[in-house]
This record gives structure tokens, C-alpha cells and sequence, in this order.
């Protein structure tokens, strides 16, 4: 149950505070005096979408704060999967406040909290209808959307996996297909392209040793000069760098025993001699290693096609790997292509077997759904003075893919007709103004037992007066009586006069701006007064008084 609704700086509310009572309440007061704001400060501290145009003007920051009395049935779990703090017999405060920049904060029992959990505890504990709600049942999804609360949420999910699966397999089917298509455009360039690359075999660095063998090859005569006269004056020559260290090793092996300077000086020299040793052993593998022509030919041809390839494809050496991995797939994409299309068909044949199993349950479903909700409407509507109208839901399945949807396949209407010999037509073209926003309440009135315990109209009589505006309150009074908190805006003051509770709505002007008062009329004159006003005569308090005893006496 809503306990208390505090508000400030929100839109034309400068502060205001209203404290409600089980049953059911009207709020009244004259038009445009700031009572919807009151409903849409409702909706904003529930997580409702917030534009910077609900802060006052002149003010930095707007703020709304509710204090509801919440059955843990329905929320604690919530809460406890959101870490508050809440001790299951004490209301539930929670606080949302909009900055001028358009930031926005949020706070359960005093702690921060996401607005994305304000918006879950709404939708267990406020029902809130617009002042359009009945032009809601005029869109072509309406009367799905009224079948569809009536259904299991796990068939509709369901349902939107399958579609979704079917989609994924349609998809890859027809990606399949484009891909074998593009290959087989390739192929000759592919099978080209590839033989290429296989000759060259890349692998990392071969671009670096194809240009050593190549330099190699070039300047051989140069090579050999060079490595001929360094071995010469290493070992061959005379005298040469070998004999001239064993010269010298011989004569310090005489005398390093007397001196430590010696000595090292011989191992040193030991050293340079085998250092020397191997540096004449790599010479003559030059000197001596088969020399080719023909090599150093096909080194330059393989550096000139690798050069070009690389070029042509903006890579490097792995970078030519990886593409002939891609061409090899394409390749095999050509070769095995039917087997992998008859496996792609045969998933897409599968996904398209569940959906339509799926669909059709929820196809069935939503037909016993209607009929339970046209069982529970017939005596709300007869009650509100629409007992001529008769009502149907059309639940048509559809094979056609094209109409395929997630939420089904099935293409919903809400029809009416006013006479047995009538043709069936949609609802909104059958229905008056005043008919369509009888409907939306009988709706609500007779929803699940599963509906929030609080439910919110934002003037749901509009378009009625005389005695159905009676029915209507009458109809409103009952939901209250089942179990529900009812707060509904009216301008009708035979509704009004059945509410329990009455709180009026004033604006006002304070220095050159708008400051919107709430007041609880809490005596019965005060109740009469505000009815005798929205007679439009304030003398007439007498039928006022009348109206208020009938509003009491009437029984839901």
C-alpha cells in the first residue's frame, strides 16, 4: 500500500506531501491544477524515463520519495538479490532525485541503488494508468499484449528463443550460400593464387635470407678474394698469423713459470690461436662449399615473386600464411558445398519445426486466455452500461515465414459488434470515445490475481457521465474492496463520491509562479464543498451532500 508521496521541485510542484489511505481515494481539483503531475511523480520515483524538463523551473535538482508498505512475497526477494537492507515489517522507502544536468540517483531504504531496481519494484506494486490508456487499445498490438498477460511468461520465451534460433539458422544458410557463391567467382584466381604461394613455401624471415643469398651470389668473386687472402694470412701465407702465435707461445712457455705477467699473457695467446683456428675453418668452408649458378638465379626469381606477393596483398611472410589457410577453406567450401548445405537446410528445417510447435502453443494458449478474460469483462462491461456490445478476441495463426515474429505467429483483433445480426469489426471502429476508456478499466478491474496492489488512473473516466460515471465508480470502489489501493484523478464528482479518501489538488500563484498544493479533505463539508465545485455550482452543496451519501451507500 502507497503511504506517502513527498515531492519537490518536480515540474510545476514547488513541495508538496500527501499522505494516503487504504481503499480507494480521488484526487480532484480543477483542471490543469497539477493532479497528473502528481501520477507522473509516481512514475518517476518507479523508474520511469526522466527528461530534465521535470525539474522545476529555477530549481538545480528535483526529487520524489514514496513510502509504501510492501509484501515480501513480492518484493523481498528482489531486494535481497539487491543487498537492501529491509526489515520485512517496516514500509519501504525509496527516493529518486534528477539533476538540472539530467543525472539521476536513486536510493532503497536509504542506499544507493540502481533506478533499474526502482523500475522492478514498480512493476510488482504500481499499476499505473495514464490518461491515455485507452487510446493504448486502439494500436494493432493491444489486444495481443491483453492475451499475452494472460499467458506463461516461459511459453512467450519460448517462443522468442525459437524464432530467434530459427533466424540464426536461416541466416547461416543463406551465408553459406553467398559464400560458396563468392568462392566459386574466385576460384580460378584462387587456385592460381595459391599455387603461387605453395611454390614460394613463406615462412617467417624468408625474405631476409633470400636477400642474403642473393648479395651472396652477386659479389661470389669478391667472397672468394676476400676469404682466400685472410686464410693466407692466417695459416698459409709466410708468415702468416698461426705461425707467428706458436713462435711466440713457444717462447713465453720458456720463461712464464718465472713471471705471473707471462702467464696470462700465454693464456691469452692460447685463446687468439684457437679463435684463429676457427675463423680459418669457416674461410675454408667458403673457399670450399659448391657454388651453383643456377642458384643464385632461382634465389632471385623466389625474392622477386615473394617481393610482388607481398606487395599485392599488403602483408608480410605470416600474414601470406593465414591467406593461404583462408583460400584452402574457400576451396573446400566449393568442394564439399552441397554436403554443407544439406547439413545448413537440415538445421534450418529443425529450427523451423520449433518454432511452428512453439507458436502453435502459444497460439492455443492465448485462446483459452481469451476466453477467460472475456468471461471476467462480460459482467465489468454489462456493469459500466455496454451490455448491448458484444466482444471476441480473433486469434489467427499464420504459415507464412514472412509473418513470423517473436512474440508469435499468430495475428491478434479485438472485435465487437452491437447486434446478434452484426458484423464482426475491430473494437476501435465499433467503440465511442467514452466505450474505449470504459474497456481499459473494465481491463484493469478485472485483471489477474496476480496485479500489483496498487493501482493508479489518471482520469480513466473520461468520456462517461450520469449514471454510468456511478458504474464507474462503483467499478473502482470494488477493486479497492479486492484487495487494492485505488487512487484515480477524476473530474467526475460521482466517481469522486465514491471514494473513501479525498485529496484536492490547488494551484496557486506566489509571486509570479505556479505552487501546487495538495490537501486531504478530511471532514464531510470539506468533501461537499469540492463536490458542489465540480457541479460546477459551489452552491449546491445540498445535492453535493447527496451524492457524497450515495457514493457511500453504493454497493460494489
Amino acid at each position: 500500500m502507497l503511504l506517502e508521496l513527498a515531492v519537490r521541485h518536480f515540474v510545476v510542484i514547488d513541495e508538496a506531501r500527501v499522505r494516503f489511505a487504504p481503499g480507494m481515494t480521488a484526487l480532484t481539483g480543477e483542471t490543469g491544477a497539477g493532479k497528473s503531475m502528481l501520477v507522473d511523480a509516481l512514475a518517476f520515483v518507479f523508474g520511469a524515463r526522466a527528461t530534465t524538463d521535470l525539474v522545476r523551473a529555477g530549481a538545480n535538482q528535483a526529487e520524489v520519495e514514496v513510502l509504501v508498505q510492501a509484501d515480501p512475497a513480492r518484493v523481498g526477494a528482489l531486494l535481497e538479490e539487491a543487498g537492501v537492507d529491509w526489515e520485512t515489517d517496516e514500509p519501504l522507502l525509496l527516493k529518486r532525485r534528477l539533476e538540472r544536468d539530467g543525472r539521476s540517483r536513486a536510493w532503497v531504504q536509504g542506499a544507493p541503488a540502481p533506478v533499474r531496481l526502482l523500475r522492478a519494484l514498480g512493476e510488482r506494486l504500481v499499476e499505473l494508468h495514464g490518461q491515455h490508456a485507452q487510446q493504448a487499445l486502439m494500436r494493432a498490438e493491444a489486444a495481443r499484449h491483453v492475451l499475452d498477460a494472460e499467458v506463461a511468461p516461459a511459453l512467450r520465451e519460448e517462443v522468442a528463443r525459437a524464432y530467434r534460433a530459427w533466424r540464426e539458422a536461416e541466416e547461416a544458410l543463406a551465408a553459406l550460400r553467398r559464400a560458396r557463391e563468392e568462392a566459386k567467382r574466385e576460384e580460378h584466381w584462387l587456385r592460381e593464387e595459391l599455387a603461387r604461394l605453395e611454390r614460394l613455401q613463406p615462412e617467417p624471415g624468408l625474405l631476409a635470407r633470400l636477400r642474403e643469398t642473393v648479395e651472396a651470389g652477386r659479389h661470389r668473386a669478391q667472397i672468394l678474394e676476400a676469404a682466400g687472402a685472410a686464410l693466407g694470412a692466417l695459416e698459409e701465407g709466410e708468415p702468416n698469423a698461426a705461425g707467428l702465435i706458436g713462435e711466440a707461445l713457444r717462447m713465453l712457455a720458456r720463461a712464464s713459470k718465472w713471471h705471473e705477467r707471462l702467464g696470462e699473457a700465454e693464456a691469452l695467446l692460447s685463446q687468439a690461436q684457437e679463435t684463429l683456428g676457427e675463423a680459418a675453418g669457416l674461410l675454408r668452408e667458403v673457399l670450399e662449399a659448391d657454388w651453383n649458378p643456377a642458384e643464385l638465379e632461382e634465389a632471385e626469381t623466389r625474392l622477386e615473386e615473394l617481393r610482388a606477393m607481398l606487395a599485392r596483398h599488403g602483408t608480410d611472410e605470416e600474414g601470406l600464411l593465414a591467406l593461404a589457410e583462408k583460400w584452402r577453406r574457400k576451396l573446400e567450401l566449393i568442394e564439399a558445398g552441397d554436403w554443407d548445405e544439406a547439413r545448413a537446410r537440415k538445421a534450418l528445417a529443425e529450427a523451423e519445426e520449433n518454432y511452428r510447435a512453439a507458436a502453435e502453443q502459444l497460439s492455443e494458449a492465448r485462446k483459452r486466455a481469451a476466453e477467460g478474460i472475456l468471461a471476467r469483462l462480460r459482467p465489468e462491461l454489462d456493469a459500466l452500461g455496454m451490455e448491448g456490445m458484444a466482444l471476441r478476441f480473433a486469434v489467427e495463426p499464420s504459415s507464412d515465414p514472412r509473418d513470423w515474429r517473436e512474440h508469435g505467429w499468430d495475428h491478434v483483433a479485438l472485435l465487437a459488434r452491437t447486434d446478434a445480426a452484426g458484423n464482426w469489426r475491430p473494437f476501435a471502429e465499433v467503440a465511442s470515445g467514452g466505450e474505449l476508456s470504459r474497456l481499459a478499466l473494465a481491463l484493469r478491474a478485472s485483471g489477474g490475481v496476480d496485479a500489483p496492489p496498487i493501482a493508479v488512473f489518471d482520469e480513466a473516466d473520461v468520456g462517461v457521465g450520469g449514471e454510468t460515471a456511478w458504474r464507474v465508480g462503483a467499478l473502482l470502489k470494488r477493486m479497492s474492496r479486492e484487495g487494492r489501493q485505488v487512487l484515480v484523478i477524476s473530474h467526475l464528482p460521482q466517481v469522486a463520491a465514491c471514494a473513501d479518501h479525498q485529496i484536492t489538488v490547488e494551484k496557486t500563484m506566489q509571486e509570479g509562479r505556479p505552487h501546487v498544493r495538495a490537501r486531504v479533505l478530511e471532514h464531510e463539508e470539506a468533501r461537499i464543498a469540492e463536490l458542489a465545485r465540480m457541479l460546477g455550482d459551489r452552491a449546491a452543496t445540498q445535492q453535493a451532500a447527496r451524492m457524497l451519501a450515495k457514493g457511500r451507500d453504493i454497493q460494489p
